[in-house]
């Protein structure tokens, strides 16, 4: 289950994801880019805070094609930053090895931690 919200005050697309193994993929990516393309209607950029210390804490190998795919689609259509709340040290390595170490995510521990990243020019 996951939970998507634009906050077109901190132009951030905020998104929640907890533990569940019906998650669809494709339903998670087209909110996340309606979302992110409703931000970019008013704005030629977009931030993503995502909380993903409710979640599973190893992503299932066949949804890491749909991770990446997501990155790619974010870069190319005006992200800045995307934050990444993770607690699980085995998760943070796998969120980084398949986004190659993009410089635009970072991975805290702590929410203030992420939104203190976000608000950095």
């Amino acid at each position: 289950m996951y939970k998507i919200e634009a906050d077109f005050e901190k132009h951030c697309v905020m998104i929640l994801i907890s533990n569940s193994d019906d998650e669809e993929p494709a339903a998670f990516a087209a909110d996340m880019k309606r979302a992110a393309s409703a931000i970019r209607q008013k704005n030629p950029y977009f931030d993503i805070l995502a909380d993903h210390t409710q979640a599973s804490m190893v992503i299932p190998q066949e949804r890491m094609g749909s991770v990446n795919a997501l990155v790619e689609w974010c870069d190319a259509n005006g992200l800045r930053k995307s934050a990444n709340i993770v607690d699980s040290f085995v998760q943070r390595m796998q969120l980084k090895r398949v986004t190659a170490n993009n410089p635009s995510l970072g991975y805290f521990k702590t929410r203030a931690e992420a939104e203190a990243w976000l608000d950095e020019q």
